[in-house]
């Protein structure tokens, strides 16, 4: 057996973020919800919604998916945020402490979705930020086998 290298871990993490990413594309876009990718590292957020007035529509979309994943999840309160251009952040680690801080500072993100979960405490401060969180989505889901 083979230890991966610091460059191979990098990568798989790289391919799992791009194949979430298209995954989550491809739920809003087939509930009729036009979205676009972001480029060059966007601070914004790695989706970006075209038409602002979808924003309570995709946010219960990802609480719906949240559910589907989470069955003892609590419903989420979902509040009308005023964002000029919104957008979904992606992960696919835990998140929690600077890394929730710093997605509420964006205050463009609506939703997060990721394959990993989310601290309690991050969860709370997301959903009182007016940000939906969708965690622990497989990686059976959106990654191909190779």
């Amino acid at each position: 057996m083979t230890i991966p290298s610091d460059e191979d871990k990098l990568i798989e993490a790289l391919k799992a973020h791009k194949a979430l990413k298209q995954w989550t594309m491809q739920k809003l876009q087939a509930d009729g919800i036009d979205c676009t990718e972001t480029y060059g590292n966007d601070p914004r957020g790695d989706i970006r919604l075209r038409e602002k007035g979808k924003i309570q529509e995709v946010q219960n979309l990802l609480a719906d998916v949240n559910t589907q994943f989470n069955q003892d999840s609590h419903p989420q309160t979902l509040s009308i945020l005023e964002v000029n251009e919104p957008h979904i952040e992606i992960k696919t680690r835990y998140i929690y402490g600077n890394e929730v801080e710093k997605i509420i500072e964006k205050q463009t993100v609506i939703g997060l979705v990721s394959a990993s979960s989310i601290s309690k405490t991050g969860k709370q401060k997301l959903s009182a930020s007016g940000i939906v969180c969708t965690e622990n989505v497989p990686k059976s889901e959106f990654m191909q086998e190779e």
